[in-house]
Order: C-alpha cells, then structure tokens, then sequence
C-alpha cells in the first residue's frame, strides 16, 4: 500500500488519513488528486483558532448596541465611535468566521450584532 508522509512529523501515514497516529495531528484531505494515479496529492492542515477575534468582535458590537439605547443627544463624534466600534467588530468577525473554527457562534453573533449597529447607526446619521 502506498504511504504519504505527515506534513507535521514527516512520518509514513495512510494517504486516507484525517489524523496522523504518529503525532496526533489532525489533517484534512483536500480533494485534489493526480489524474494518472488516481491518488489524493495534498494534506491541508486544520486551523484550531484562537478566541482572539470572536470575542473582541462580540463584545465591540455589543458595546455599540447599547449606546443606541442612549437617551442624550447624538453628535457627530458620537456616530463616529458607534461606527468605529461596529466596522472594526464586523471585520473581526468576518476573519474569525473565514479562518478558524473555535469560537464561531460568537463572531456570527458579533457579526450580526455589528451589522444592527451600523444599519441604526446610518439611520441616525440620515435623521441629522
């Protein structure tokens, strides 16, 4: 049987492998194979992720949110932070969703949540 090496550990592996028995590491088979051999060519290793972006992500949106419930007027600087806060949550939670898997429910909820604000927020600009 043939064998591929882990792109971890350099071990000999099955080329069906999702987890190298050698090191632990987990691999994901990217479907791309050789037409002559009819044999799975590349390994693609799985991003863990960190909690890094989808929790500032989630609480800068959260944050902007509940300004809105602000009774003071708002000013031009006002707006300025609401949508410093809501652009810069929405991005980080974009590149958490697009790059890792760990903490995906929460960079969703900071997309989401980042988006109300900045729709309330072009909605109070409008209204200026």
């Amino acid at each position: 049987m043939e064998q591929k090496q882990c792109p971890f550990c350099a071990e000999e592996i099955k080329p069906e492998a999702i987890k190298c028995k050698h090191c632990g590491s987990n691999l994901r088979i990217n479907e791309v194979t050789d037409p002559n051999t009819r044999a799975v060519t590349q390994f693609v290793p799985v991003s863990k992720g960190t909690l890094w972006l989808p929790v500032p992500s989630l609480v800068l949106s959260i944050l902007a949110v509940l300004a809105l419930f602000d009774d003071s007027g708002w000013d031009m600087d006002l707006l300025y932070g609401l949508f410093l806060f809501t652009g810069t949550g929405l991005v980080m939670g974009i590149i958490s969703v697009l790059t890792q898997r760990k903490g995906r429910g929460m960079a969703i909820a900071g997309i989401v949540l980042s988006s109300l604000g900045m729709l309330a927020g072009f909605g109070l600009l409008a209204g200026m």
